[in-house]
């Protein structure tokens, strides 16, 4: 992506990150430099596998987006929740060469744009990938101690593992961390259990990963209006959230700049035939409805470089107008 700006891509993502107006609403994504690690092994991205806990996946091409991997259906690495200490055997993070790989992955890195980290497998994602998605919800309630102990062995892990990332493969400016909470219509958890058992591991990663320098995106799918404030109340610096399950622009009227947001934009990538016309249309209209707040940002999607190439400069152009005048 072409940079003709009066500020740098990483300025203006910054100011925006920073409870400050940016120029234009920034593209985190195509304005950023993803930096990943082969270390790491949430899960096979691309084809059948296992993952560093031992869980096979399988890819599915047909899923949206090119294809997704799902946790195979077969009998879960652990039954009992009060034996995970038994059952469950943690990656050697310290039998990894970090160095090696992020010597390779540093060539990424752009002075003018934000250093971005995505990482799957939050406390919640791993928990029931480890148990299946049943067994943790019940145990949430009926063991809720040795659910505890878990969530936060996974926490500890994923701090460990942040460790390691920023060490060799840094300096890195965002953490973009995935754990899923919720379905289309609610949250998993109700308000206690969510307060008691995920808000603080997941404001422990929150805190080291703040206390490195470092922003922290959470991306959570689902109707998870319930967990705003207490993603406020922990720091997050942003939201990655799903915009058919949650009233965005309510969520921004209510949280402002201490949550800002990132969530479904424009998506015309399957679209073969879409026009440059209704492409611009439906970019101006996303920006019309969400621009005014400062605090709401989408993602671009279309189905040709040129065409995405001209939609992320008419993002960029039109909300830098319509910031002006609000």
């Amino acid at each position: 992506m072409t940079e003709k700006t009066d500020i740098s891509f990483r300025e203006n993502t910054k100011l925006w990150l920073d409870k400050k107006k940016p120029n234009w609403l920034p593209q985190l994504w195509a304005e950023g430099v993803a930096i990943s690690s082969s270390c790491v092994n949430e899960k096979p991205l691309t084809h059948d596998g296992y993952d560093w806990f031992g869980v096979h996946w399988t890819f599915d091409p047909a899923a949206p987006g090119g294809g997704a991997p799902a946790v195979t259906p077969r009998k879960p690495l652990g039954t009992d929740i009060t034996k995970w200490k038994e059952e469950i055997k943690f990656p050697g993070l310290n039998t990894l060469d970090w160095k090696a790989d992020g010597e390779a992955k540093k060539k990424a890195h752009a002075p003018s744009k934000m250093s971005i980290v995505r990482n799957s497998g939050g406390p919640f994602e791993r928990f029931w990938q480890l148990y299946s998605t049943e067994t943790a919800l019940v145990s949430m309630v009926e063991e809720p101690e040795a659910c505890f102990e878990l969530l936060s062995a996974i926490a500890d892990f994923k701090i460990e593992m942040y460790k390691k990332i920023f060490q060799y493969y840094g300096p890195i400016d965002i953490v973009w961390q995935a754990d899923d909470w919720g379905h289309q219509t609610s949250g998993f958890f109700s308000e206690s259990l969510y307060k008691e058992l995920i808000y603080p591991n997941i404001k422990r990663i929150v805190d080291f990963v703040k206390g490195e320098g470092v922003y922290y995106v959470q991306h959570s799918c689902g109707n998870n209006s319930i967990y705003a404030k207490y993603m406020v109340e922990m720091g997050v610096n942003g939201w990655e959230a799903q915009a058919n399950a949650n009233d965005i622009l309510g969520m921004a009227k209510t949280y402002g700049t201490d949550l800002l947001i990132v969530t479904n934009g424009v998506n015309l990538s399957e679209k073969g035939d879409a026009t440059e016309e209704e492409a611009l249309v439906a970019v101006r209209a996303f920006i019309d409805k969400y621009g005014p707040t400062a605090t709401v940002t989408g993602s671009i999607m279309m189905p040709r470089p040129d065409l995405q190439e001209k939609c992320l400069q008419e993002y960029r152009e039109y909300s830098k107008k319509i910031l002006a005048i609000h």
